[in-house]
């Protein structure tokens, strides 16, 4: 795979992720009064779990890895890398492909949410339960394109830091989404339940 993929798409990618973040949790914040995200893994509020630790975990070993990937791709390909892996371009180049699609699926996710989106339970303001869009498939597609981009990652850097962050990511995530469907059918009693019998989680 050339150079310039690790040196510069990825990183492209991880920057698009960030602001496209931060610029959603502004608009949504002066929508709604308050701030959309509330996962708060690393303050003892109380409602912290493990569960968003490991994914925080996940995420900052991915950026540290495609950083890592960026300023020395030679390096990493000959001391992290799995050899058999990352010398096979047709996997680089679908992993390549999982990514963009997982950044568009989210994206267009994130947009249908509208100032419902949250990241995290929010027990104290919740949004309205979105069915439409995306989610008349998918119930959580954002999730579903953080699989995808996760994959792809570990297919294109192919190292012993992004394929263990895809394997953890691919067992945490249904547990995540489980725990709030179990909040949304408290919240939307019969009306998610038959919006649940009629999607997919993923």
């Amino acid at each position: 795979m050339p150079e310039i993929i690790f040196r510069f798409v990825l990183p492209l990618y991880g920057v698009l992720v960030v602001v496209g973040l931060l610029v959603r949790r502004s608009l949504v914040r002066r929508q709604i009064g308050h701030d959309p995200i509330v996962v708060r893994p690393l303050r003892n509020t109380g409602t912290a779990s493990w569960l968003e630790q490991v994914l925080l975990m996940c995420a900052i070993v991915l950026v540290t890895d495609i950083v890592l990937n960026a300023v020395a791709p030679d390096a990493m390909s000959q001391r992290l890398a799995v050899p058999l892996l990352r010398g096979f371009a047709p996997a680089q180049w679908t992993g390549l492909f999982l990514m963009t699609a997982g950044l568009v699926v989210c994206g267009v996710a994130i947009g249908h949410m509208g100032t419902s989106w949250r990241m995290g339970v929010d027990r104290e303001h919740p949004g309205d339960l979105v069915t439409r869009g995306i989610y008349r498939r998918v119930r959580h597609p954002i999730y579903t394109g953080v699989m995808f981009i996760v994959c792809g990652a570990a297919a294109v850097t192919a190292d012993v830091l992004s394929i263990p962050v895809a394997a953890v990511t691919l067992v945490s995530l249904p547990v995540q989404a489980r725990l709030e469907e179990e909040f949304l059918a408290g919240r939307h009693g019969e009306v998610y339940a038959e919006y649940r019998q009629n999607t997919r989680r993923f």
